[in-house]
């Protein structure tokens, strides 16, 4: 079997300066790329370049039919000649091998038209992405496009002649084809067409900035020039950019290839030697404080790698030298901000020298804690005798001070920010300092009370919940398996792992289950398997020990909740584990199916089977982590953060200080309270489902939120749309059903309008069945989504807006335990002109628009002037 056949790709494309960044992109992936062209010869010449050639190869048209056994596709067409699409994109369909290959056709945008759209049909694995104008190294001169024919026509003639009211989308080459790998690789725009455009320029803003390269550029307008047009109704993703940096790279790249031909400058015979000493001091002087700020950030990149190495003193040394170099940068910048007009540029340098260095205070703090975190988790999974309070004294200290040069951080970014500078902005957009505050102080409570959470002075025992996220539930998934932890004297001196229904075989007494139970799963009891119905994971822990105790007699010092995906991540850092018992070897890639198998296989009442399994996997996986080396070990580290912040791990304890510490992480699974202030309408949405149909269908589903918010001036309306995609196939039968309990959680003042299901044409109103909850309202619904079917499931809620005057709007989107990163999409209409966090996007109909992956519960604020 081919261990590559995932990453193998086929790019069917002339050879244009767009396919050929997405080669170079697809083999820093460790991609195999399959390059048809009828143009070999120049694909050759235009790929010498590149270094990895084993990992690329050349087919022709002719051959293209045969080719198989790849996973990914992409067409680019249209780049050199945009007349060619239609029979370009013919050749390429005629492979039948594409089966379930997810592909991308990639179209200029201004080759688009609802007579070429129309002939070009693609399925729920195909994508149509039409791209702004490219710019940057290596530009096609030779395209027919309007943008290379733009900027031929200046070299030559030194005019521009432009189309009356033409709109500019440039997007740099680099970022392009990133970005169309991405998507590719992961999750993209399949099953419609995308546009994929930079920030728009007017043509006059077009001219304006060339006039800088050309002083005497003129500008022509053509009325019989056609202006090319975004269509409406289509979805659209934008990419930064700025025209004036697009436009210097693709000169600097043209006049580097002596496209562009300077006048001969006549030679003088030289005078003033003496002024060259001079002039080279005043320019590296000027420039010190840009030459320092690369010098400190190529330290702290060769300190990572050096810790990586575990050559911490190294790493501490590099750190300190980058925080030198700042420094120096910083008193430069500070003197040279006096001189009037570039004054302006160095209180840039001067904030990011000032950053530089409270960043190089950091990283001297962070070092030791990694490496005292990695030790810890070494030593308490391996036993052995150690002293816990000499490195959990060191990293509560260090947590201490990175939360105080935090603070720091933030009050110099939010005076810069006043004062004008635009490093600081930027800064300001990008870091939540209140997340990386709450870490680092929230951590050190938790460091403080680790060798009580660790049974240094009484044994601790801990429920572990082993949930599989493959059949969903509302803290993560269905409870298969349970196991109880044990540590004592600061180390784990035992787990053991037992089936769900040993323990509900235990059960005595009839205890009344919630309605959906009863109604849904057909179950007139309450067990322990079925415990973790509320979404609030404390609730369900609490109700979990109820279980355990009543069942098994035994309680239990706190809860943990883990799903098969941080289990998956590990592996990922441990390699392939062998269990011998089962003559097994478990990878990332069959961990659900042979877990599964073992699981279902000699199954009966009362069987062992399961648990056994789950015994040697979690001891052989818990042996691999206490071998690896200690920098492997801090990627673990970094898989259980990740898996607390993505909810695929839950954590309630008794301990009221660390529960209090992990509440406010967001790690404890509660469901919080939110409010963004006053004046600010706070608001509040989660999606959760429950799996009924007793089967593990959510290994083939795939969801997509869509949530809109309307205001008008006396209330606000809001629409969730929960698109389901099951890919199951229908030779599954039942097991391929996914027979789902969806709620959705909103505010408890809610007014609800309507729920809806739509699969195609069909739309079927639902009767929800609604309950209050702990300061929430859940709207419920019963779907079924059969194999190979997608449905839209909409609900609709109405608020009254507070008669006092709000000017802004928060937003918080919780996100379910245990699935993964789904796409988001929200559209707000009926506000003002806004400014926003994270930053939405402003469309033609007057529609403000963020997309991302809900990886983590989403918070979001617009504010707005009336």
């Amino acid at each position: 079997m081919n261990t590559d056949s995932k990453l193998r790709v086929i790019l069917f494309s002339d050879p244009n300066f767009l396919a050929i960044n997405i080669l170079e992109t697809l083999l820093s992936k460790n991609c195999l790329v399959s390059v048809v062209s009828d143009d070999l010869n120049k694909w050759q010449e235009r790929t010498k370049q590149i270094a990895t050639n084993s990992r690329f190869s050349f087919v022709k048209i002719s051959e293209y039919k045969n080719l198989d056994n790849f996973s990914y596709a992409i067409f680019c067409g249209g780049f050199l000649n945009k007349e060619s699409i239609t029979e370009d994109f013919k050749k390429f369909i005629t492979n039948k091998n594409f089966g379930t290959a997810k592909t991308l056709a990639i179209f200029p945008f201004e080759t688009f038209s609802l007579k070429i759209s129309s002939k070009i049909a693609i399925s729920d694995n195909a994508g149509i992405i039409y791209l702004g104008d490219l710019m940057g190294p290596r530009i096609d001169l030779n395209s027919n496009l309007l943008l290379p024919t733009l900027i031929s026509e200046m070299l030559t003639k030194r005019t521009v002649t432009l189309p009356v009211g033409e709109i500019f989308y440039p997007v740099f080459i680099t970022d392009a084809a990133k970005t169309i790998v991405k998507w590719l690789l992961s999750f993209g725009p399949y099953g419609r067409d995308t546009f994929l455009l930079g920030r728009q320029f007017s043509s006059s803003d077009f001219w304006k900035q060339n006039l800088k390269s050309f002083p005497d550029l003129k500008v022509l307008y053509d009325t019989k020039l056609e202006t090319r047009f975004i269509p409406k109704g289509y979805d659209i993703h934008f990419i930064n950019s700025n025209l004036n940096i697009c436009l210097n790279e693709t000169y600097r790249w043209l006049i580097g290839t002596k496209t562009v031909q300077q006048k001969e400058k006549v030679k003088k015979p030289r005078k003033y030697k003496f002024l060259r000493p001079v002039i080279t001091s005043i320019l590296f002087i000027l420039f010190l404080p840009f030459i320092t700020s690369l010098i400190s950030g190529t330290f702290l990149y060769f300190s990572y790698k050096q810790f990586l190495l575990e050559k911490i003193s190294n790493a501490q040394n590099l750190v300190l030298s980058a925080k030198t170099s700042f420094v120096v940068g910083k008193a430069v910048s500070g003197v040279l901000g006096n001189i009037p007009l570039l004054g302006r540029v160095y209180k840039e340098t001067s904030y990011v020298s000032e950053a530089g260095e409270i960043l190089t205070d950091m990283s001297l703090a962070i070092i030791p804690t990694a490496e005292d975190s990695r030790q810890i988790l070494g030593n308490v999974l391996g036993g052995g005798i150690f002293d816990l309070k000499e490195p959990v004294s060191r990293i509560k200290l260090n947590l201490d001070y990175i939360y105080q040069e935090l603070s720091f951080f933030e009050i110099l970014t939010k005076n810069s920010v006043e004062s004008g500078i635009l490093s600081a902005k930027q800064v300001q957009e990008l870091v939540d300092f209140d997340k990386f505050k709450d870490l680092s102080h929230e951590g050190g409570v938790i460091a403080n009370n680790l060798p009580s959470i660790l049974g240094t002075e009484e044994n601790k025992n801990y429920l572990i919940l082993f949930e599989n996220n493959m059949e969903l539930r509302p803290t993560g998934g269905f409870i298969g398996s349970y196991g109880v932890i044990n540590f004592g004297g600061g180390k784990m001196n035992g787990l053991t792992v037992n089936d769900i229904y040993s323990a509900d075989g235990q059960l005595k007494g009839h205890i009344e289950p919630p309605a959906p139970i009863k109604n849904y799963l057909n179950e007139a009891n309450w067990w322990f398997r079925d415990s973790n119905w509320d979404p609030d994971f404390p609730t369900s822990s609490e109700r979990a020990e109820w279980f355990l105790n009543k069942e098994m007699d035994q309680k239990v010092d706190g809860v943990i909740a883990i799903d098969l995906s941080p289990i998956k991540t590990i592996l990922n850092y441990t390699g392939p584990i062998f269990l011998p018992d089962y003559n097994l070897t478990i990878t990332p890639d069959n961990l659900y199916e042979k877990t599964q198998e073992e699981a279902q296989a000699n199954s009966f009442p009362g069987s062992r089977q399961k648990a056994s399994f789950l015994t040697a996997l979690s001891r052989t996986l818990i042996d691999q982590i206490v071998k690896m080396n200690p920098k492997d070990r801090v990627l673990v580290l970094k898989a259980f953060y990740e898996s607390l912040e993505g909810r695929h791990m839950q954590v309630y304890l008794h301990d009221n200080n660390v529960s209090s510490a992990l509440n406010k992480l967001g790690w404890d699974g509660k469901i919080q309270s939110y409010s963004c202030g006053d004046e600010c309408y706070s608001d509040f949405v989660g999606d959760v489902e429950a799996n009924v149909g007793v089967n593990k269908s959510n290994y083939f589903v795939k969801r997509h939120l869509n949530f809109n918010v309307s205001f008008d001036p006396q209330k606000i309306t809001r629409q969730m749309t929960i698109a389901l995609s099951n890919s199951a196939n229908s030779a599954l039968g039942v097991s391929g059903i996914y027979k789902s309990y969806i709620r959705i959680m909103i505010p408890t003042d809610s007014k609800l309008i309507s729920v809806n299901s739509q699969a195609g044409t069909t739309q079927i109103s639902l009767k929800p069945e609604i309950t209050q909850e702990k300061g929430r309202q859940e709207v419920g619904v019963l779907v079924e989504t059969t194999p190979g079917q997608s449905k839209n499931i909409e609900f609709v809620w109405q608020n009254d807006l507070p008669q006092n005057q709000v000017n802004s709007y928060g937003l918080f989107v919780r996100k379910q335990a245990g699935v993964e990163a789904d796409p988001l999409s929200i559209q707000v209409t009926g506000i003002g002109q806004i400014e926003s966090r994270p930053v939405f996007s402003l469309t033609g109909n007057s529609v403000y628009t963020y997309n991302t992956l809900l990886s983590q519960d989403f918070f979001a604020r617009l504010s707005w002037n009336h």
